[in-house]
């Protein structure tokens, strides 16, 4: 008796177990549960390419920042080993030659200022695609399509 009774006050449509519904509510609730669904995945699937370009950035980044702090250190090791043989020597002699760790600290402040320069390049380099294209691309092409079904 129970059963009977809230049967008759549940008056929702009843799926068959087959899968069909021949209510069109319902076919228009998968519709558009199937078509939120595509476009949650390929959201999802944008974010993920934007996530993999901003870590190839961060990484580019730290090493940009890595090499201007070597650069910075060898600058100021050579300024240091520069002028402190001037001042010592008091340009005794115009500084006829200088000390070989100096030439090799020089050296490697132009290497790290090349690799910062190149590095530099790479990190302002844009996309190849700009982010999230299909998705903008499908919520306008949803646009058009409202305006011309409304």
């Amino acid at each position: 008796m129970k059963e009977n009774t809230q049967q008759q006050q549940d008056p929702s449509p009843q799926l068959d177990h087959s899968g069909r519904d021949d209510d069109p509510s319902g076919m228009l609730k998968r519709a558009v549960s199937e078509f939120i669904s595509a476009r949650v995945e390929l959201t999802a699937i944008e974010a993920r390419e934007a996530a993999e370009f901003t870590v190839r950035k961060l990484v580019l980044a730290l090493a940009f920042v890595a090499c201007i702090f070597i650069t910075w250190i060898s600058t100021m090791a050579c300024l240091v080993g520069i002028f402190g043989d001037w001042a010592e020597q008091q340009l005794a002699n115009h500084i006829p030659h200088t000390h070989g760790w100096v030439i090799v600290l020089v050296a490697l402040v132009i290497i790290h200022a090349i690799v910062a320069s190149i590095l530099l390049m790479l990190l302002k380099k844009k996309p190849s695609a700009p982010l999230f294209e299909l998705t903008r691309q499908e919520i306008k092409n949803d646009k058009v399509w409202v305006r011309r079904n409304k």
